[in-house]
């Protein structure tokens, strides 16, 4: 069976399994700065399937030197309906 199809398959077949882990996800709050409950689902669940996880807290410092950063001016909690 191709790869694709096979991924097809596994998505088909662990359907149910995938949406609740998104829900969970989901219901985390994660607002610009206040990611890591969900970042921590994900984290736990790649460590769950045997990847090694690295997670660091970045410094923003050192962040804005790099030419991939994209200040973010937009404050999105202003935004978010309540």
């Amino acid at each position: 069976m191709p790869f694709r199809e096979k991924v097809k398959e596994n998505i088909k077949n662990r359907q149910d399994e995938y949406i609740a882990l998104l829900k969970k996800i989901v219901r985390q709050p994660s607002t610009t700065g206040n990611e890591l409950e969900a970042q921590t689902i994900v984290a736990e669940r790649l460590k769950s399937k045997g990847l090694e996880v690295d997670v660091w807290t970045p410094d923003y410092n050192e962040l804005i030197k790099s030419n991939f950063f994209k200040f973010l001016s937009n404050n999105y909690n202003r935004s978010r309906p309540r």
